[in-house]
Parts: structure tokens; sequence; C-alpha cells
């Protein structure tokens, strides 16, 4: 069913975390507090790297809005994956909004 399969997907992205820098981190973490600056995720009531949180040093200071078309869900209107690195991310962070706005990522219907 859609519920169970969504509460699947919600327990994989809380519980399933990596060891980075000695710290742990799950991949709403990594999403949501990492890569859109301490934001919340999807259906939390607040931020989950608290003010003294140790891990928050790492998160990006300010929300970046390519990192939306860049993040993989596995939904049909993600992008594929694909390797970042940091010489050019910029580049790369165009190229998956790019991708997305004109390739098929999203569609307009109209009456």
């Amino acid at each position: 069913s859609l519920s169970l399969s969504l509460s699947l997907f919600q327990f994989f992205l809380n519980n399933v975390s990596y060891v980075m820098g000695g710290r742990s981190y799950s991949l709403q973490d990594v999403e949501n507090c990492v890569l859109r600056s301490n934001r919340k995720g999807l259906g939390a009531l607040q931020k989950q790297f608290g003010k003294n949180d140790p891990r928050l040093p790492v998160a990006l200071d300010t929300h970046e809005a390519r990192v939306h078309f860049a993040v993989v869900c596995e939904a049909k209107s993600c992008p594929p994956i694909k390797l970042y690195s940091a010489e050019n991310i910029n580049e790369d962070l165009n190229e998956a909004t790019e991708f997305f706005l004109t390739g098929g990522g999203v569609e307009v219907l109209l009456d």
C-alpha cells in the first residue's frame, strides 16, 4: 500500500546512517541539514540540528536551491545518480538544474 511504502521510505531516510568525520548522519540529516542549510525535513516539526548540535558547522550557511535538482530519491522526476565534485560544484548543479527543467523533469498540462 502507498502508506506502507511512505512509512518504509521515511524509516529508511531517518534510520540508515553513515559515519563521517566521526559523527553519524542519517540520509535525512545529509539532505535537509547539511545540503539544505538545516531546513526541516519531510514531516518534521523542527530542525534536526539544534543550535548546540556538534554537526551544525558542516551545514551550508545559506540554502542552495539547485540542490533540489541534484538530490536523488528514486522518484520518476528525480535526476539520474551522479557524482559531484567540490571543484566543479557550480557547473554540476547548473547541469542538474538544466536537466530537470528541460529534460523531462517538468511536465506542464494545459486544459
